[in-house]
């Protein structure tokens, strides 16, 4: 019964991980399309800020796509080197 408790609980975060890096993808490509929009702002002195805050967003949309990446390799490897250990 632990077993299947424990496996349920590991599917649903790996499926929440899974959802949330689904949705970094899609605000990325949302923001890269977008960037042809904003950045055009960043001619004229009023409204550069505007372009600088572009900027700022797709930083943190890609600070937290880095850090998802590295947690799903993390992940990764101590599952591939905790099996290997079982089946060996």
């Amino acid at each position: 019964m632990t077993g299947i408790i424990m496996a349920a609980v590991i599917l649903i975060i790996l499926a929440l991980i899974g959802i949330n890096m689904v949705l970094l993808l899609v605000s990325d490509w949302i923001l890269a399309y977008a960037g042809t929009f904003f950045l055009g702002f960043g001619g004229s002195l009023w409204t550069s800020e505007i372009a600088i805050n572009y900027y700022k967003t797709v930083f943190g949309v890609a600070v937290s796509l880095f850090a998802m990446v590295l947690l799903v390799g993390i992940v990764k490897g101590c599952r591939s080197s905790f099996f290997s250990f079982f089946y060996e």
